[in-house]
């Protein structure tokens, strides 16, 4: 019986052992048993890092959730129709908890019809066997592995492999899982398993998704490690052409190795930036298409919107700094970071990076009570003047609210 108990004694910093033991405790006291499930189990068997804390109880989740919020007087959402609760402890860790269930599919790549069930059968319902263990944490048995399907063999031979043969007919979106483990752990899918993965795609399985949910597995792999990987196996497959037909990792593989290199990709939405290299240098109706096809949020079309009229306008790029920042102000960060990544004129990436370092911080001391102190009548005159002295203050370096003051005068015509 292989034992994780030192696994995870190594493993978990002082606060995550912390609500463990605080979880186990109280599962004994209630007489339910307690198990640890999802990634933390795989990785702590591959010496992977991982910290998500995703518990199953056989028993009532929710009302073992609300013990424990009670007790440590923690934040909790409900999510009552899964039977399921997500607690915030101190340093904003969260822990999932779930009742062990089963899962029936109605209907070919539909939501699952959920009901109560064992630990076992809460396991064999998963994705793939490698995600299918799980780890007692009550005291009598602590840390003892629970594995119905063989999944630590697969582990240590590195495979990928789903439970049955209907596993992609009830849910495709594992296959963008599949090939997101693959290239993350560097494993192999099983052979069989990657037939019923061809099979699925040509039973246009794919097209049964609700966007969202593609779109939702498309983020998982452009914020993994290896994002091109995963997307050219996809494509490879013939899965791309499913979401659009114009959908294609190999025209854009140089935008993402540029992207992949740049400091500033992870200071925004990674998934977002990455997948502008994909719609770049495509028409903008194809990359309209293609963001309705994903169920992308207005600020995402606008975003895509931006980014074609934005490669209009790289073959005359401003090149004082106020020029600058009255493109760049407004558009997302996203946007910004991935023409910063890709502009072919070393002074246009160089005036970005000086936008998102330093100019859209810039900001007036004047206001329009010092320009009504000048006797300046209101109106539109204020905005026109605060633009142009914005505009001096980022191209003339003025230095302090008397150098604003003087520039406006000069602009205005005031002698005193």
């Amino acid at each position: 019986m292989v034992n994780l108990s030192d696994n995870l004694r190594r493993r978990l910093p002082a606060t995550h052992a912390e609500i463990v033991r605080q979880l186990s405790a109280r599962a004994d006291a209630s007489g339910l048993s307690l198990y640890l499930v999802g990634g933390l189990v795989r990785d702590a068997l591959i010496d992977y890092p991982n910290l998500d804390l995703d518990f199953t109880i056989e028993g009532d989740a929710l009302s073992f959730a609300e013990q424990i919020c009670a007790q440590e007087n923690l934040a909790i959402k409900r999510y009552p129709e899964f039977g399921t609760a997500t607690l915030v402890f101190s340093k904003r860790i969260r822990v999932d908890l779930a009742q062990t269930r089963k899962e029936s599919y109605p209907v070919p790549a539909g939501l699952p019809k959920v009901s109560p069930g064992s630990i076992v059968e809460d396991l064999i319902r998963r994705d793939f066997t490698i995600n299918s263990m799980a780890v007692k944490m009550n005291s009598t048995e602590y840390g003892e592995l629970l594995d119905p399907s063989n999944g630590l063999k697969d582990l240590e031979n590195g495979v990928i492999r789903v439970h049955h043969t209907r596993s992609f007919v009830d849910d495709p979106t594992r296959i963008f899982r599949a090939f997101r483990f693959e290239t993350r752990y560097g494993f192999k899918i099983d052979a069989q398993t990657l037939t019923l993965m061809r099979d699925a795609v040509e039973a246009s399985l794919v097209e049964e998704l609700s966007p969202a949910r593609v779109k939702n597995e498309l983020i998982h792999i452009l914020e993994d490690l290896h994002p091109r990987e995963a997307l050219l196996k996809l494509e490879d497959l013939g899965v791309l052409r499913r979401i659009h037909r114009r959908l294609s990792v190999r025209r854009s593989t140089d935008l993402m190795e540029d992207l992949q290199k740049c400091p500033e990709l992870k200071r925004g939405k990674t998934w977002l930036i990455l997948m502008l290299a994909l719609l770049y240098r495509m028409k903008l109706a194809h990359s309209l298409e293609i963001a309705r096809n994903l169920a992308f949020t207005r600020r995402e079309v606008e975003t895509v919107l931006n980014l074609h009229a934005l490669k209009e306008r790289l073959s005359d790029f401003p090149t004082s700094p106020s020029g600058v920042y009255r493109l760049a102000s407004g558009l997302p960060r996203e946007l910004l970071v991935f023409i910063m990544a890709v502009a072919k004129k070393d002074f246009v990436r160089a005036a970005l990076q000086r936008y998102l370092s330093e100019y859209r911080f810039v900001k007036l001391e004047v206001n329009g009570h010092d320009l009504k102190s000048l006797g300046i009548e209101e109106g539109p005159i204020y905005g026109e003047v605060l633009s142009k002295a914005l505009d001096a203050k980022l191209d003339r370096g003025l230095c302090s609210k008397e150098d604003e003051l003087r520039f406006i005068k000069e602009y205005l015509g005031i002698d005193r």
